[in-house]
Order: structure tokens, then sequence, then C-alpha cells
């Protein structure tokens, strides 16, 4: 079993209209999936739903992280496991304050207490 695993995934609006109409993928360790598709097409929907989103309503399949069925837990359950998102901005701000950390005399004493 993948890494991460949707199976029929079927992902509604909290209204109902249903989005995401029955979705298989799975994803190894170390691969790299895109998903693509034009403007209203459902990638984002079926991102939120994955990570959990609560406007986002399962409404058929499964998805699996690790082979755990994650389908029906809350979104920090699964951002415990790992399935989770991170802005770029985010991460490039965490990049840049560890390399500014990493270089400061301060915090060079203090790593090599």
């Amino acid at each position: 079993m993948g890494l991460l695993k949707l199976e029929n995934l079927h992902v509604a609006l909290e209204d109902g209209t249903e989005i995401v109409k029955g979705v298989d993928l799975e994803v190894g360790l170390n691969e790299v999936h895109a998903i693509m598709g034009p403007n209203g097409s459902g990638k984002s929907t079926l991102s939120y739903a994955i990570m959990g989103h609560p406007a986002y309503e399962i409404t058929e399949g499964k998805i699996f992280l690790e082979g755990e069925d994650v389908t029906e837990m809350a979104a920090n359950e699964r951002a415990e496991r790992g399935c989770g998102a991170r802005s770029t901005r985010s991460a490039r701000r965490a990049t840049e304050a560890s390399r500014t950390r990493s270089r400061s005399p301060s915090s060079a004493r203090s790593c090599s207490r």
C-alpha cells in the first residue's frame, strides 16, 4: 500500500454540491505526483478534503495514509500523522530563519554548550 491512497473519493461542499467525483490515486514513498486541471475542476477541493478541512465533506470513498484509514479523522489528527499543508512563504521564512540562526555568533555559542 502507498504512502497516500485515495479510493473512489467523492467530496462535496457544505451546501451538498459534489465537486470531486470518484478519484482513485496511490502515491508511494519517494514519488511525486502533480494534480493538474482547469480552474474549477476540484484540485483545491481534493487537497482540502485530504487534509480534513471541515468545509469539505467526504461523501463516499476512503483516504489512507501509510495504510491507516484517516477518512473520519479530524484535520489535527491527520496533521499529527504528517498530512497537512505549509505555504511556500512559511517554508521560505523557516529556511531563512534557520540559515540566519546558524550564522549567528550567539547561536553558535549556545549550540556548543
